[in-house]
């Protein structure tokens, strides 16, 4: 949803760091990202605004982390970071939001389980 919004609607510009990435799709992406979480909070039975939080906080981290690699790719001069993926960016694109916010995800797993 933030690639169609930003594409569709996007207008203002969100970093020099990836120019094609708009605030619109930020907020779109973290619109629709936070869904999973209030349906895990049903499922889980744990507090919706809990879940919602942890939501919010991955979203944002992961939207940090992909920014960051682009950034690095950007500093090397490395448009795609490998041939693996053609046409995607490379290997690292597909993953990119995960380097920051898997592990932030976790310890928050973690202490939501120690939290009851």
């Amino acid at each position: 949803m933030a690639y169609f919004i930003g594409k569709n609607f996007g207008k203002h510009k969100l970093s020099n760091i990836s120019p094609k990435k708009t605030w619109e799709g930020s907020f779109a992406n973290l619109i629709f990202g936070i869904i999973p979480f209030i349906i895990l909070s049903f499922y889980l039975q744990k507090s919706i605004f809990l879940l919602v939080f942890l939501g919010v906080v991955v979203n944002v981290v992961s939207q940090i982390s992909d920014l960051s690699e682009s950034l690095i790719k950007r500093t090397f001069d490395c448009k795609d970071s490998g041939n693996l993926l053609a046409g995607h960016g490379g290997f690292f694109d597909r993953f990119d939001s995960l380097f920051f916010s898997a592990p932030v995800l976790y310890f928050m797993i973690f202490y939501l389980v120690s939290f009851k």
